[in-house]
């Protein structure tokens, strides 16, 4: 069974619009993506200590939820959070591609044990993103390079 993460390249470009994106497969044990999606779920207080009080200069939060329909898991970037670590909910930002139980634009219940990456941007770059981090070595050099231009040094 392969994990399928939407990787949401279009995203960086005109955040928070998000329906438009390229699809990269990954093992389900890949150890670079592993590693990625345990940083970021490391760092969710993080995220949601900045969510809960963000400065002027942060906004367009996102969650990566990863969703689960029979043999598939594919992971959507959700925006329009609302909530807190405790209980929250989020829209689904993806066409889905893979799984049937969820759709563009659908308002649904964030379990934290389906998070699998988050970002903001601070000063109109990306801060989080671990999984996007993780995809740049698949992609051509040149569009690798713009998007790792995008994020916050960190």
């Amino acid at each position: 069974m392969q994990k399928l993460l939407v990787a949401a390249f279009a995203l960086l470009v005109a955040a928070p619009a998000f329906a438009q994106t390229d699809i990269i497969n990954v093992e389900n044990d890949d150890p670079v993506m592993e590693a990625a999606i345990e940083k970021a779920r490391s760092s969710l207080p993080q995220f949601w200590e900045t969510f809960a009080a963000p400065a002027a200069n942060e906004a367009d939060f996102s969650l990566k939820l990863g969703i689960v329909d029979g043999q598939h898991t594919e992971h959507f970037w959700c925006s329009d959070i609302e909530g807190d670590a405790d209980a929250a909910t989020c829209v689904i930002a993806n066409e889905p591609v893979y799984v049937d139980n969820v759709a563009y634009g659908e308002r649904v219940d964030v379990d934290p044990a389906i998070i699998s990456d988050w970002m903001y941007y601070r000063d109109d770059r990306i801060v989080g993103g671990e999984t996007i981090k993780a995809l740049l070595p698949q992609l051509d050099k040149k569009e690798a390079a713009r998007l790792s231009a995008q994020f916050a040094d960190e």
